[in-house]
């Protein structure tokens, strides 16, 4: 299974992402960079708080490429909501 082959690969709020590509030429988080899915849009934004403390959306529909290392679910197994 490759990035983006669902919903689950793209990310949810809780989940733990690496930035593979960031295509916005103001986004100085270099590839590699982890952090946290704080936020998804109704765009499906996924707002990422970054380990250096930066907060920044990603979008896989302008381009943007991340995987997520480490998904998170609620105690009962089931995937947290969306707010």
């Amino acid at each position: 299974m490759g990035l983006f082959d669902s919903m689950f690969e793209i990310g949810e709020v809780g989940d733990r992402v690496r930035l593979t590509t960031c295509l916005d030429p103001r986004c100085d988080l270099p590839a590699g960079s982890t952090g946290v899915i704080e936020l998804i849009d109704d765009l499906g934004t996924r707002y990422i708080r970054w380990d250096n403390g930066a907060m920044r959306g990603l979008r896989a529909a302008a381009g943007d490429r991340w995987e997520v290392v480490a998904a998170s679910f609620a105690d009962d197994g089931a995937r947290p909501e969306r707010p």
